[in-house]
């Protein structure tokens, strides 16, 4: 059981991390300063969106929608600004399927 969650948080982390690759660079440092929680749960999200390209236009649709919630979270806790937000949400956009 150990080792199998070890290779599903590995799984975790590489999709996170493969998320918010996508992002510019400077958005990849203003989330620097975030809970690991909220980036993680963020680039698993963004990874979601860009490897969407076999899922359906509603699929994409929800990834998009979750992305986009979990931003609006963010804003709310005041884990990010007006204007990181703002910045975020149209970056959301710009990630295209594969």
């Amino acid at each position: 059981m150990n080792n199998e969650l070890s290779e599903t948080l590995a799984r975790f982390e590489q999709r996170s991390a493969g998320g918010l690759a996508l992002l510019p660079d400077d958005l990849q440092v203003a989330l620097q300063a975030t809970p690991d929680a909220f980036r993680g749960a963020l680039g698993a999200a963004l990874f979601n969106l860009h490897g969407g390209a076999e899922s359906s236009d509603y699929g994409r649709g929800l990834d998009c929608g979750h992305a986009m919630g979990l931003l609006t979270a963010g804003f709310a806790l005041q884990l990010i600004s007006q204007a990181q937000y703002r910045a975020l949400a149209a970056a959301l956009y710009e990630i295209r399927p594969k």
